[in-house]
């Protein structure tokens, strides 16, 4: 079996690549440890580990871990490995792996053109045209990093959670404002964006919301979407699969 790892900046994904893609698992980043990582991982039959990461720290830990406990090296890839995939941009090395990823997962499982909606800790907007190419991205602070700098940079604001939304009208106090302004301002954004691409392309694209913020939002989403839970880590199987094989 194949161990595949999606480091994100707040959260890793745990997958594994044998007949077929299995999910095994997502952990914040702050609570890593030995015991969450043997409870999510079969031990006895991991025969390689590759990674997709933004998080050199967490990929030290767990690569650290690894070879602890199963005398396994990580592979990770760098840009320069990659190919197989139309990419037109100004610069290749500047593609960040998991935005990669997004996109190998989004060409082998759908029709192109795609709008991929990518909500981590920052909210990014990938755009593959109808030529199956792809050519250009938005890359925002995603919700908790909103409301976090509110916090940071005042000194009355506090940081809160997005667990209960109300609406505008109904926001009477500092938290539920800040909630609200944060929440509604961001689905704003990500409709406007939308719009605002396939008006400048001149055709509609499939829309794929991904990342850990993604669902906190799809309710208020006015276009058609699908949502694909393990975009970046089915993307990092298929491509395994594609180089070395099952």
């Amino acid at each position: 079996m194949k161990l595949l790892i999606d480091i994100g900046n707040t959260a890793t994904k745990f997958g594994a690549l044998d007949s077929d893609f299995l999910f095994l698992g997502r952990c914040f980043n702050s609570e890593i440890s030995e015991d969450k990582l043997e409870a999510l991982l079969s031990k006895d039959n991991i025969e390689e580990i590759y990674v997709s990461s933004v998080a050199p720290k967490i990929t030290e830990q767990l690569s650290e871990f690894f070879y602890k406990k199963y005398q396994l090296d990580i592979k990770e890839f760098s840009v320069s490995d990659l190919s197989n995939l139309k990419i037109k941009i100004d610069n290749k090395n500047e593609l960040g792996l998991d935005l990669y990823f997004d996109l190998v997962g989004a060409v082998n499982k759908y029709q192109s053109p795609i709008l991929i909606v990518d909500m981590g800790t920052a909210t990014k907007i990938l755009l593959i045209t109808k030529d199956n190419v792809f050519n250009s991205c938005v890359i925002l602070p995603g919700m908790g990093i909103s409301k976090r700098i509110l916090n940071e940079a005042t000194e009355l604001l506090p940081n809160t959670d997005l667990d209960e939304v109300k609406k505008l009208s109904e926001s009477r106090n500092t938290i539920d404002v800040i909630n609200s302004s944060v929440y509604y301002a961001h689905v704003e954004m990500i409709n406007g964006l939308l719009e605002r691409y396939e008006n400048e392309i001149g055709y509609k694209c499939l829309h794929i919301f991904t990342g850990g913020n993604a669902p906190k939002v799809l309710k208020d989403i006015k276009a058609p979407y699908i949502y694909d839970e393990n975009l970046c880590l089915e993307g990092l199987s298929i491509y395994v699969e594609k180089k070395v094989g099952k």
